[in-house]
């Protein structure tokens, strides 16, 4: 049997229309990517924009998976052949539809696929995989499938070599002989191989494609090395496929991160498609991806919007597995965060839920300049923690907006510069290029630079009142007072921070929190877990006990939280009182 060729590309044309006059269910992000191919079909021609869209490549790759074989599942036991979903030949043939006009050679190096589970993306991955070692012109194309582990890797190997052992003639045309853990062709060199995420493993390779499954559980090393070996390849490609998760130090957190900046530059472009627009903006002609997910106002429990996470719903994705675990994570809190992350891909805390982090995002505004807050008055918390390890200084403005407070989150964090480099965060050294992070010399915080911000910052607007985790804060807190800072020291326990915390939390719920979307912050929260107590008091603890995740900057949050409850600002300013008070 072989599939009719058709014209995917106008297939693709009709799912963008779909999607951007909303007849088919989809995030923001996948709007704005959408919308990006259109925007980059007009720049056709012109003398910015060095690309062409080649619709006989983008209709070959379709062609070619459209007689890839079913493999598991009923679709197998009849044989039946691949049939692509509207939204997957809108993504293969904007991949390979589009080639550079002097040299031929693809544009797109990296790809992003997040979309929730059983969509098809590791089917469609393996049959990528198998394109780009037998028809992509390349001369002893090197194709890996890579994981976290050799098991995690095999699933898309397995895939692919389970296609080419029940394609009709496949082998045997382009003369692909099928191992156990490898393909290979003798005529052009190519070879087909699993890795797994080990990174000391991965020096030396020369890939053609690599892809990478469930990004999200992936560490940084690994990504780092295949993402530089492209580099000797004419048009080489690096596929990532994943779902969310939890982690947002991960370098599939940063991705995606990145890849919104991308599409943001759209969104800004068509006054935000119908959406507030978040974050910064980037261009990178080089990057395609998609995140299939649900709007952060979307109620989880409307069945409407899970196809938004779930192209595939009622063909690979069933509605009622769906309607059931949707039941259960009404039920039980620990399952929420399962069905979020798996079913609806949304990225959320680790462990028993505090803070709702999709609500959290929605409160950033990237525009908030604390230059703008010039003379108000305004609250600091500070957690110093140790000087090895992460600090913050989180400042707090309230303003009063039709008779409701209004919060202002300026967060900063400081770290030694020695911890930056050693760290297996990786995510330390990028935050701090973006300045998120200011890094000390040496192996230890200088604290004498966190004073110096704190006057800077008092000479800017009313810093009313310090707020300061006494542990490790002795210095600080004697130099700031003699000063004249008004100093109280806020001892971390369940009386003092309980309040703030779910104060906290309802702002949130209520949009009036704002923040600058800050991702140090956000990462600190999404790190949290609370316990209630007897009396119902709350307390932040880290969500699991690895000395890598953080809290710091939600702790200096609640310390500057608790004096805007307690006092209001309405004591005497910074200048008028001296001295240190203690809870």
């Amino acid at each position: 049997m072989q599939a009719a060729k058709l014209d995917h590309v106008a297939f693709a044309n009709q799912y963008i229309d779909d999607v951007l006059t909303s007849k088919f269910p989809a995030c923001k992000w996948i709007k704005a990517a959408c919308q990006r191919q259109l925007d980059d079909l007009d720049r056709q021609d012109t003398e910015d924009f060095p690309y062409i869209f080649d619709e006989q490549a983008a209709n070959k790759v379709c062609n070619f998976i459209s007689n890839m074989p079913h493999i598991k599942g009923e679709w197998a036991t009849r044989n039946e052949l691949f049939v692509l979903h509207d939204s997957q030949q809108f993504r293969l043939t904007t991949i390979f539809g589009w080639i550079h006009r002097d040299t031929g050679y693809r544009r797109f190096r990296q790809v992003y696929i997040s979309v929730a589970r059983k969509n098809g993306k590791s089917f469609e991955t393996a049959a990528v995989a198998n394109y780009m070692m037998t028809e992509d012109g390349e001369q002893g194309p090197e194709i890996y499938s890579a994981a976290t582990t050799v098991k995690q890797a095999e699933i898309v190997f397995k895939s692919s070599r389970s296609m080419a052992r029940r394609a009709l003639g496949f082998a045997r045309h382009y003369g692909v002989q099928i191992h156990m853990r490898a393909m290979t062709i003798d005529e052009t060199d190519a070879s087909y191989t699993t890795l797994s995420s080990d990174a000391d493993t991965l020096d030396g390779l020369n890939p053609h494609f690599a892809s990478l499954d469930e990004l999200h559980a992936q560490k940084r090393g690994s990504y780092d090395v295949l993402e530089s070996a492209l580099g000797s390849r004419a048009q080489p490609l690096l596929w990532l496929i994943t779902t969310s998760g939890f982690d947002r130090s991960s370098v599939c957190f940063e991705i995606q991160t990145y890849l919104q900046r991308i599409l943001n530059t759209t969104l800004h472009k068509h006054q935000g498609l119908g959406y507030k627009v978040t974050g910064t903006s980037v261009t990178d002609e080089t990057f395609f991806g998609v995140i299939y997910t649900i709007d952060e106002d979307d109620d989880f429990t409307d069945e409407s919007i899970w196809q938004k996470a779930n192209p595939l719903i009622d063909v690979s994705v069933k509605r009622d597995d769906l309607s059931r675990m949707c039941r259960k994570a009404q039920e039980m809190t620990s399952a929420l965060n399962n069905f979020l992350t798996k079913r609806l891909n949304v990225w959320v805390n680790a462990a028993t839920a505090w803070m709702d982090m999709v609500k959290y995002d929605a409160c950033a505004d990237a525009s908030l300049d604390i230059d703008d807050f010039e003379g108000e008055t305004c609250i600091a918390g500070l957690d110093l923690a140790s000087r090895w390890d992460l600090a913050a200084k989180v400042i707090i403005f309230r303003r009063e907006i039709r008779g409701e407070h209004h919060y202002y989150l300026f967060p900063q964090f400081y770290l030694p510069e020695e911890t930056v480099d050693t760290s297996s965060n990786s995510q330390y050294r990028g935050w701090e290029r973006q300045g998120h992070i200011l890094q000390t010399s040496g192996t230890i915080i200088d604290f004498d630079e966190i004073e110096e911000d704190l006057r800077e910052d008092s000479l800017l607007c009313d810093l009313h009142q310090v707020g300061v985790d006494p542990h490790q804060a002795t210095k600080v807190i004697t130099d700031l007072s003699k000063e004249g800072f008004d100093i109280v020291e806020v001892t971390p326990m369940v009386q003092n921070f309980s309040e703030p915390m779910k104060e906290l939390e309802a702002l949130v719920l209520a949009k009036r929190l704002h923040h600058d979307g800050n991702p140090v912050l956000a990462w600190c929260i999404a790190n949290t877990d609370c316990k209630p107590d007897r009396k119902g008091g709350i307390y932040p603890r880290k969500a699991n006990e690895d000395e890598n995740l953080k809290i710091d900057g939600l702790v200096a949050t609640l310390i500057a939280m608790n004096l805007w409850m307690r006092y209001g600002g309405t004591e005497e300013s910074v200048y008028e009182k001296r001295g240190i008070r203690k809870l």
